[in-house]
């Protein structure tokens, strides 16, 4: 470790030179002061960098050749830009990582994460604020990220066409997080445009989504997921907590956990969710009891 000074409130070193024949996690997260690093350990497994706010691009764009092995990388709060993802990538990858988080940075797009990342699993955009409507299509386009299954998109500022992008084509999406997305509306909810009979003969009935995440969206009044929805056939997991939604109308078979704490708003409650085994309603002051009770033993006869 070179030029290092210590400091008990606050991780104050300026750069640093790592390099080890057994080295499984580098845990740098909090050293705002941060401006350079080097790691030299092709058994490095995970990298938490998460807080490094002055770190230079250039530390990052060796990290591919020095540490292979990554599986886990969190940059975080770290300067970083799709630029930088893009010379990072370029020519190189880091074939055995499963786990990113870029939240808060300045990423535009995904295509370099899908260039570099093949065997991604889990991706966190929280808060990336400069995203571009076209941002998700690296994923979405002839398969190129099959074995992407978590994505976090909370706090973005995408269209709701973007969203509704990821959500007809995302086929291998089993968890999606669209919490406190202004541009989650009821839109999402409609079923998409049918297919010409040659493509859906070769195209997956439903897409593989068992968890979604709605909690906080401001701009959501309306929830209607019809029976035998494309999109949702397999969800399992729903929360729509501290919504402002009035009227909620959910058929969905597989639906066994339904979040709805806190919509102070809701009126309208109509379940046709025979797996049902979990619902939470505190504080949904504007629902009538009776209604939730006539819900809670309505019969199931559609399936």
């Amino acid at each position: 470790i070179a030029e290092q000074e210590t400091d008990e409130a606050e991780p104050s070193a300026r750069t640093q030179a790592i390099g080890a024949d057994a080295c499984l996690p580098g845990r740098l997260c909090g050293c705002g002061m941060l401006s350079q690093f080097e790691l030299r350990c092709e058994t490095l497994a995970s990298l938490d960098a998460t807080f490094c706010r002055a770190l230079h691009s250039e530390s990052l764009w060796a990290v591919p050749a020095l540490c292979p092995a990554l599986q886990s990388m969190s940059l975080a709060y770290c300067p970083i830009s799709s630029e930088v993802l893009a010379t990072m990538f370029c020519g190189q990858q880091l074939a055995s990582l499963t786990f990113l988080d870029l939240s808060y940075t300045e990423v535009s797009d995904a295509d370099a994460v899908v260039t570099g990342c093949p065997a991604l699993g889990k991706l966190k955009l929280t808060a990336c604020k400069y995203m571009c409507r076209e941002a998700m299509l690296p994923f979405l386009q002839g398969g190129r990220a099959p074995s992407l299954a978590d994505l976090d998109l909370s706090y973005c500022t995408l269209p709701e066409e973007a969203l509704r992008q990821v959500l007809v084509h995302g086929q291998h999406l089993q968890v999606l997080n669209l919490s406190a997305c202004g541009s989650v509306t009821r839109a999402l909810w409609e079923r998409p445009p049918s297919k010409p009979a040659e493509a859906a003969a070769s195209a997956p009935l439903c897409n593989a989504l068992t968890d979604l995440a709605c909690t906080g969206c401001p701009s959501l009044f309306d929830v209607q997921i019809l029976h035998r929805h494309p999109m949702y056939a397999m969800l399992q997991t729903l929360s729509l907590r501290l919504t402002a939604v009035t009227r909620v109308e959910l058929e969905l078979e597989c639906l066994r956990t339904l979040d709805l704490r806190e919509c102070a708003q809701l009126e309208q409650l109509h379940l046709c969710c025979p797996r049902l085994s979990t619902l939470d309603m505190q504080l949904c002051t504007a629902l009538p009891p009776h209604a939730v009770q006539d819900e809670l033993f309505v019969g199931h006869s559609m399936y």
